[in-house]
C-alpha cells in the first residue's frame, strides 16, 4: 500500500489529508495484524491510558491483591478492592516543525509537506484508535495551538492549522525559526497530560540545549515517538564540481558549495554525527527515531 498522489511536492491541500483516511485504514489494519504476532513475555516500556476510579466491591478470588482498600477492609472485616475503569480516550498531540529548514527539497517533495503528510496519516490511525487529536505547528515566525478534541473535531483543525498558509518569507526566518520550534515543545508540555501520545516530526536541524531539556521532560512524561525528516541531499552531495547555492529567502549573492571528494565526505560524516546526535538524544528515554526521507513512499509497515 502507498498513499495517493499528491498535487504539489511543496503546498499541501485539506481535501488531500482527508483522502489519507484510507490509507491510514490500511495501516492501522497492518499495525493489529503485527500487535497480535508479536504478543509475548518480554516487557516493554509503555504508558497505558488513564484510569477513573469506579467502585470498592468485595474482594472475589484472582483479584489483585495490589487493588486492596486496606481502609475499607479494616472498617468491614471482610476484604475489598478498588475498582478502575480505563479512560476510553486519550490525547495524542502532533507537534509538526515547519520552520524555514523544513522547507527544503531535492526530490520527491519538501519536508515540510512530507512532515504534514505523515501527521495527517497517523492522527487518523490514532482518531481509529479512539484518541483525542490535538497538536502544535511551529511556523517560522509563531506557533499554532490546537486543543485536543474527539471525533473528528480535533483532526480537522489540526489539518486547518497544517495548511494554512506559512510562506511569509521575512529575513527573520533564520532568528526565529529555532526559537519557534522550542515554544512549539513547550506548549505542548503544558498541553499533554501525563501518559499521552505525543507525536514530534521534525529534521531537529535546531537542536540546542534548550530544546534537550524540553525533550527530556517529554521523554518522563508523555509516549513520545519522534519522527526525524531528511533530505536526500543533507547526506549525500552529487559530484557536480562546483554548485552556486542561495536560499529562497535571501536577495543576496550566491554561495558556492564543493562537491569535490574530500568535501563529500566530510559532509557525509557531518550528517552521520547529527543523526547520532538525534539518535541519542531520544535513546535516553529509551525511543528509537523514526528516520524518513522526503522522496521516500509511506508505506503500511512503516512504524
Amino acid at each position: 500500500m502507498t498513499t495517493p498522489k499528491f498535487a504539489s511536492p511543496v503546498h499541501t491541500q485539506l481535501d488531500e489529508l482527508i483522502r489519507l483516511q484510507s490509507a491510514a485504514a490500511t495501516v492501522s489494519s497492518y499495525r493489529r495484524r503485527t500487535a497480535a504476532k508479536q504478543q509475548g513475555t518480554a516487557p516493554s516500556k509503555h504508558f497505558g491510558r488513564g484510569l477513573d476510579f469506579a467502585e470498592v466491591r468485595e474482594y472475589h478470588a484472582g483479584d489483585e491483591v495490589r487493588m486492596m482498600d486496606w481502609n475499607v477492609t479494616a472498617r468491614t472485616g471482610r476484604a475489598h478492592i478498588k475498582v478502575f475503569m480505563e479512560e476510553r480516550e486519550r490525547p495524542a498531540i502532533f507537534v509538526v516543525d515547519q520552520s524555514p529548514s523544513m522547507r527544503f527539497g531535492t526530490r520527491g517533495m519538501f519536508k515540510s509537506a512530507m512532515a504534514i503528510r505523515l501527521a495527517a496519516l497517523l492522527a487518523w490511525c490514532a482518531l481509529t484508535d479512539g484518541d483525542r487529536i490535538g497538536g502544535v505547528v511551529a511556523m517560522p515566525t509563531h506557533v499554532k495551538r490546537v486543543k485536543p478534541a474527539g471525533q473528528r473535531r480535533g483532526l480537522l483543525r489540526l489539518f486547518q492549522a497544517l495548511v494554512a498558509d506559512a510562506e511569509s518569507a521575512t529575513s527573520q526566518h533564520a532568528t526565529v525559526s529555532e526559537q519557534a520550534f522550542l515554544h512549539s515543545l513547550q506548549h505542548a508540555r503544558a498541553m499533554a497530560p501525563s501518559g499521552c501520545r505525543l507525536v514530534l516530526i521534525s529534521d531537529f536541524m535546531t537542536i540546542n540545549n534548550a530544546i534537550e531539556q524540553e525533550v527530556s521532560g517529554l521523554l518522563k512524561r508523555v509516549e513520545l515517538i519522534p519522527i526525524c525528516v531528511h533530505d536526500a541531499l543533507e547526506h549525500s552531495l552529487p559530484s557536480h564540481g562546483i554548485l552556486p547555492v542561495r536560499s529562497r529567502t535571501s536577495a543576496g549573492p550566491f554561495s558556492l558549495l564543493s562537491t569535490a571528494a574530500k568535501d563529500r565526505q566530510v559532509h557525509s560524516q557531518r550528517a552521520l554525527r547529527t543523526r547520532e546526535t538525534i539518535d541519542a538524544l531520544f535513546a535516553t528515554g529509551g525511543q528509537a527515531v523514526v528516520h524518513v526521507q522526503s522522496h521516500e513512499r509511506m508505506q503500511a509497515g512503516e512504524r
